[in-house]
């Protein structure tokens, strides 16, 4: 608060703000805020004045308001009033697990989805407004929105577990970004935390061609491999498990040949400087005709380094 008016304020001047809604109220465990023992606030001055207050025991919601008081008279502004909410303290969560996200790229879409177990006395709905809140900080809409929803028809009972999720979009930023959750119930957060993941909002690394050995001839409807050796030339190592490929172009992503994937070999660790081959058993399209073939490598969806050299396959009949 700021004195405005002419009298200097002391804790043992008799200066305080006082409770409101009702005037010298206790709800909260005391009717008084205090000045620090030790202050003297002049006019022109401001001072925070604070109290350890007590919460009701009856949930609900509970408006909080104060006033400057001296020995007793009201004068000044009120502070504004506050609609807090008195949580019951049965809700309570603990996280399983949660969808890996490393990178993605600037502006896209993407799928989030948590694992979590309802550890409290409450049942869990949408309804009741119920869902996972971004933190870090908390309710931030960095990703597109705050939320990820327990699904609309869920009802989520003590000790059974549910995926809260929702459709996401990255920054359009590129950089380094907190993804985290926490339950959250009108107003109020609990439970565990998501462990905090930090996304890579851009390129997740560079690559080079070396070869593809692809042949230019299949019979409609037969099974054949493809193989493209890349040499890593980023800064990130490669694994499948981290999510990196080989994703179909011509169009981007299509799956004319019956899937749209060359795969690392899930042993394989490819650091900074190797090479390794990509490969996956194709099937040719059931119409004969000339096809196009041509990858580009991807994590998670965020493609990088150059397109393979576009091979023209006959498909003849079978």
């Amino acid at each position: 608060m700021k004195n405005t008016g002419t009298s200097t304020w002391t804790q043992a001047g008799g200066y305080a703000l006082v409770s409101q809604n009702p005037t010298n109220n206790t709800v909260w465990g005391t009717n008084r805020l205090l000045i620090p023992s030790s202050a003297s606030v002049a006019p022109g001055a401001s001072i925070e004045l604070f109290n350890t207050l007590t919460a009701p025991a009856t949930p609900g919601t509970v408006a909080m308001q104060w006033r400057m008081s001296h020995n007793g008279t009201l004068f000044g502004d009120p502070s504004a009033s506050l609609n807090i909410i008195v949580s019951s303290n049965t809700d309570n969560a603990q996280f399983i697990s949660q969808k890996q996200i490393l990178v993605v790229a600037p502006g896209a879409g993407f799928n989030m989805n948590v694992l979590m177990k309802n550890t409290g006395t409450s049942t869990w709905t949408q309804a009741g407004g119920y869902c996972a809140l971004t933190q870090d900080p908390s309710n931030n809409k960095t990703w597109g929105t705050n939320r990820l929803l327990v699904p609309s028809s869920a009802s989520v009972t003590p000790g059974s577990q549910i995926t809260c999720s929702n459709a996401l979009i990255a920054p359009v930023t590129p950089g380094m970004y907190a993804l985290q959750f926490r339950m959250y119930h009108n107003g109020v957060l609990f439970g565990d935390p998501t462990p905090i993941q930090m996304v890579n909002v851009g390129q997740p690394g560079d690559a080079s061609f070396i070869s593809q050995v692809i042949p230019t001839t299949v019979v409609a409807g037969s099974h054949f491999t493809a193989k493209v050796t890349m040499q890593n030339t980023g800064t990130t190592t490669w694994t499948q498990a981290t999510g990196f490929c080989m994703q179909s172009e011509n169009p981007f992503n299509n799956a004319v040949w019956g899937t749209n994937r060359l795969l690392i070999p899930s042993s394989a660790t490819v650091a900074p400087g190797n090479s390794v081959t990509l490969l996956n058993t194709l099937t040719a399209p059931s119409t004969p005709g000339t096809y196009s073939m041509s990858w580009i490598m991807s994590q998670n969806g965020v493609v990088f380094g150059p397109q393979t050299p576009n091979v023209m396959i006959t498909v003849t009949a079978s």
